[in-house]
């Protein structure tokens, strides 16, 4: 199960979101402040959160940090409204990644990419088997210029 805290402004994204979750994502909470993320992050086991640039209470850049501090392996997805400028708050992607920001997400889009977004992180694919492929490959008679 993916658990995934939402720190959202707008109430109307909050429900949409909720709505499209895939079986085995679990929504443990929808918040609106920076504090009260902080909060169940203390509270609960968070693998995901997707948090808007502009939550208010306490700075996107203050949880970030916390969360940067306290629970390094918890990936983060920002939300940035259309008004909102990035340039403004950023220098440069390297700067966003540097705070340990994995993905951003500019409004308006789909929300259902921001869930497959997220089930991709988690799919087994993206595990890291080490396994040989080679190990149980076989010889072919006819030489390579046949396969290209």
């Amino acid at each position: 199960m993916i658990n995934i805290l939402l720190c959202e402004k707008s109430e109307k994204w909050l429900k949409n979101f909720n709505e499209m979750l895939l079986p085995n994502m679990s929504l443990i909470g929808c918040v609106t402040s920076g504090r009260e993320a902080k909060k169940i992050l203390n509270e609960n086991k968070v693998d995901a959160i997707i948090i808007n640039l502009g939550i208010e209470d306490c700075s996107f850049f203050e949880v970030i940090k916390f969360i940067k501090q306290e629970y390094p392996r918890t990936i983060i997805l920002m939300l940035v409204d259309n008004q909102i400028k990035i340039e403004d708050y950023f220098d440069s992607d390297k700067e966003i990644h540097k705070l340990g920001i994995n993905q951003t997400f500019k409004k308006p889009f789909p929300v259902f990419n921001l869930i497959k977004y997220i089930a991709n992180l988690y799919s087994p694919d993206q595990s890291n088997h080490e396994t040989d492929t080679r190990e149980n490959e076989n010889e072919v008679d006819r030489p390579d210029k046949d396969f290209t």
